[in-house]
């Protein structure tokens, strides 16, 4: 089967687990590059790496799993970068994509993982009223502050970094980078030096979001046509 008309019955399945909204926001700009029946590989262009590395991580066993049942057989998909032509797409890396072992058939997410389980009370931050980004929708917890954090040894560089930050934000530790297990504060440090500047300037900026959140914030952006204006908001932020 070409390659071509094999990501016709691709899609349309796509569109059928997913939701065209999803599909479109997503996936519509993936071009199908080749198919090798002999390897077993679906190769499927994108237009940049992270775009790439998102796409597989989130829809790649999803694709391949219709893509198996399509031809009755184990199939692996790859993603690449490729820059389009007027006559065509072209591959943008010279050597031949490594095919990933193909996974065994199984259920994959419907819609991309992000963002927390359960909302809890919150506080938002000033609206922009970005269709891009829109950071604002995303809050911090008001009791999430310095004074409610309980100082252990093992936290202590941590919480006199973020102090700092929040004393001199964007001059300080810029960028801050907190590692540790998990429960031991490290949203709990980040969100404090939120609220640290909604109480000294009532009209900061503020935006807090997971990685996962920016890179779908990201990929929207990237698939509407609207890096510009993400890129001006993210950097409008305090």
């Amino acid at each position: 089967m070409q390659h071509d008309s094999l990501w016709d019955k691709t899609r349309i399945e796509l569109i059928e687990r997913l939701d065209r909204d999803t599909y479109e926001r997503y996936l519509a700009g993936v071009v199908p590059l080749s198919y090798s029946n002999e390897k077993g590989l679906f190769v499927l262009g994108t237009q940049n790496d992270l775009l790439t590395m998102w796409l597989e991580s989130n829809y790649g066993a999803l694709i391949a799993e219709i893509v198996g049942e399509i031809l009755s057989c184990r199939v692996a998909v790859h993603f690449q970068k490729y820059v389009a032509e007027t006559d065509g797409a072209i591959a943008v890396p010279a050597n031949e994509p490594r095919a990933q072992s193909p996974a065994p058939v199984r259920k994959a997410a419907a819609r991309p993982r992000g963002g927390p389980k359960t909302k809890p009370s919150t506080r938002r931050a000033p609206s922009t009223k970005s269709a891009a980004a829109e950071p604002e929708e995303r809050t911090i917890r008001p009791d999430y502050t310095f004074d409610s954090f309980v100082v252990g040894d093992n936290a202590r560089t941590a919480f006199a970094a973020a102090t700092a930050v929040s004393d001199n934000p964007g001059r300080v530790y810029n960028p801050l980078f907190l590692y540790g297990r998990v429960g031991l504060g490290k949203t709990h440090l980040l969100q404090a030096i939120g609220n640290t500047l909604y109480d000294r300037r009532k009209r900061a900026k503020v935006c807090y979001l997971t990685s996962e959140e920016f890179v779908n914030r990201y990929v929207e952006a990237l698939q509407a046509g609207t890096l510009t204006k993400f890129r001006r908001q993210m950097r409008s932020l305090d």
